[in-house]
């Protein structure tokens, strides 16, 4: 499962935000967890320790 993906099944992000997300960095690159940090400044701490504790 994706990072992506997972974000979405454990609700720390909704199907619409990561869309968003996607959008942005089809556009500008970069790792998906930066733009969903960007973009939710208030779970950034989280969303960072999620992505974190997951194996590379």
């Amino acid at each position: 499962m994706q990072l992506s993906d997972l974000l979405v099944a454990t609700r720390l992000v909704t199907p619409e935000e990561l869309e968003q997300a996607l959008t942005t960095q089809a556009v500008r690159g970069g790792r998906i967890i930066e733009h969903l940090c960007a973009m939710l400044p208030q779970r950034a701490l989280v969303l960072q320790d999620f992505a974190a504790r997951l194996p590379p």
